[in-house]
């Protein structure tokens, strides 16, 4: 026999349904009107017009924008293509081994084509370092000391005059280590040692004369 049962309580009332339930007297019956709310009426003529009357329950369903579902798939996408196009773009000077695969090929192996990215890259850095220092020295009136070394480029070491950053950060080398700088007897000795690590050999990294033309006493040679 069939029985009915409060969906609050779990009261079984019998076979013959009730207004309400005995046990936690809640109504069992909903007003005839329920179904012709004038929201829910309001709602329903904008679904129709939307198309969105035969989507079955989901996030775009029930989802009430003023948009389509197809307009919103397609701003979602745009967003994330953007933000991928900007996360690769701030990565890219960094990437040393991005156009390796369009190098090998050409005459040079892999090994080669990613030892000439990684030399433009510390080139860059070193050119970058050189314009940063020479803006500390317009600003402080002198090149950081030996001491200081190239942190004073992101964090005051003290001087009353000093307006950086004058860089964002300070990157190692694309061989993993630091960029050697050095401020003796007026002199500005800054470079990368290269691939084989070692300070003083013909593959240093040294700053182009061109980089800038402010800057005077850069050390054009290894270590004195």
């Amino acid at each position: 026999m069939k029985k009915f049962i409060c969906p609050y309580c779990k009261h079984v009332i019998g076979a013959e349904p009730a207004a309400t339930c005995p046990s936690c007297h809640k109504s069992m019956i909903l007003p005839e009107t329920f179904g012709k709310h004038p929201f829910r009426l309001k709602n329903a003529r904008r679904d129709n017009e939307l198309g969105l009357h035969n989507e079955s329950p989901g996030l775009f369903s029930s989802l009430k924008l003023g948009v389509n579902r197809q307009t919103f798939v397609i701003g979602v996408v745009l967003v994330v293509l953007v933000a991928a196009a900007v996360l690769l773009n701030k990565a890219g000077t960094r990437i040393t081994g991005a156009n390796v695969i369009g190098q090998v090929g050409k005459g040079i192996t892999r090994e080669e084509a990613m030892n000439q990215q990684r030399n433009a890259a510390a080139k860059r850095d070193i050119n970058v370092l050189r314009t940063a220092l020479e803006m500390f020295k317009r600003d402080c009136g002198r090149y950081p000391t030996t001491e200081e070394g190239l942190t004073a480029l992101i964090n005051n070491p003290g001087t009353m005059r000093w307006d950086g950053y004058y860089i964002m950060v300070l990157y190692s080398d694309p061989w993993s280590r630091k960029y050697i700088y050095r401020f003796t007897n007026e002199t500005v000795t800054l470079l990368s040692c290269g691939r084989d690590k070692v300070e003083g050999t013909g593959d240093d990294i040294l700053p182009d004369d061109t980089a800038t033309n402010l800057f005077s006493t850069v050390a054009t040679n290894a270590v004195p």
